[in-house]
């Protein structure tokens, strides 16, 4: 949620700017593109962070193994 919320306020800044909206003409468009682009973007990093995870924990689970 908290990933969310931080996306949310960057897409927020730079929909205010006017670097998201350039094109785009509807305000509802705009609200839908923020709410979208908060959702999807928050979400790209997470096969990462679970090749880390998975990479660390069984890094761990062999050192514990070997004590």
């Amino acid at each position: 949620a908290i990933g969310v919320l931080v996306q949310f306020g960057w897409e927020t800044g730079l929909l205010l700017g006017g670097i998201r909206s350039a094109l785009i003409e509807s305000g509802e468009q705009k609200i839908l593109t923020l709410v979208v682009n908060s959702l999807l973007e928050t979400n790209l990093g997470m096969p990462y962070v679970y090749i880390i995870f998975a990479a660390l924990t069984a890094r761990f689970m062999i050192k514990t193994a070997m004590s």
